[in-house]
């Protein structure tokens, strides 16, 4: 494009952040030479490549008003310090941002509707996998038939309260023969992860510390009371209550009659 139209370049950037939002290290020198008076024109492949936020947008119509920047060359067309050109510039940022946005909407309402219909839209935690061969919006949790029943021979022996959370970590090892997906053993983060995860009992938060709690259409691994007894032994205060109800006095009154 540059040989066709007969411009001189001066330099190849590459920028490895993404342009929906401000602050790019490369894209912004860019932008300071061109104030500065050393270049005065970019080539690239769209103007959503430039930005799709309306800072850096308007930082370069900007320069353009100071009469900085020049030409903005695509190989469609090209954008000049014309009262058109600028206003479709800004029309076609402003229009990426808006699909940027709208992409952002519908995965957030896609993995809501998940979890409203019982599907965990994270990674299975240990003891489970993920359905990799499902519809997509539709890939459930299945059974590790690797590990469940490790998984759960653990909890059984957390159960009797004679083992500690590190002595359970060298029976997974060394009795169990008990190994992560990736071939490596089990940590003790990993195994405090299992024994306090809802998941097992079968519910789940997502987003995490949101309040939204959701019941799985996983089978569960043990019941609400042993994932109660494991948080009692752990000395925590036992699972998370979901607030069905929010306002003022949520916590300082209670039904005389079911409490």
């Amino acid at each position: 494009l540059a040989s066709r139209t007969d411009i001189k370049i001066t330099d190849i950037l590459k920028e490895a952040h993404s342009a929906k939002a401000p602050g790019r290290p490369i894209f912004t020198e860019m932008l300071d030479d061109i104030e500065a008076g050393k270049v005065q024109g970019v080539i690239v492949w769209n103007p959503d490549r430039l930005s799709r936020n309306s800072m850096d947008t308007g930082r370069l119509i900007y320069l353009f008003d100071l009469e900085k920047l020049q030409e903005i060359v695509t190989p469609s067309q090209v954008f000049r310090n014309t009262p058109n050109d600028k206003f479709l510039l800004n029309l076609l940022c402003g229009q990426a941002k808006l699909e940027n946005d709208n992409k952002s909407i519908n995965v957030k309402r896609g993995l809501r509707a998940m979890c409203e219909h019982g599907m965990y839209p994270s990674k299975a935690p240990t003891g489970y996998m993920n359905d990799k061969y499902a519809e997509r919006g539709r890939k459930g949790i299945l059974i590790d038939s690797e590990r469940f029943n490790l998984v759960r021979k653990l909890f059984d022996l957390m159960l009797t309260n004679n083992y500690s959370v590190a002595r359970l970590m060298g029976i997974a090892k060394e009795q169990l023969g008990f190994t992560m997906p990736k071939g490596n053993a089990m940590g003790r983060t990993t195994l405090y992860k299992i024994f306090t995860n809802p998941f097992y009992y079968g519910s789940f938060e997502y987003p995490v510390n949101s309040g939204l709690w959701y019941k799985g259409n996983h089978q569960p691994m043990i019941s609400v009371d042993e994932y109660d007894r494991i948080q009692i032994l752990l000395g925590r205060k036992g699972r998370p209550r979901p607030k069905t109800h929010i306002f003022a006095f949520t916590g300082l009154m209670k039904c005389g009659e079911c409490n």
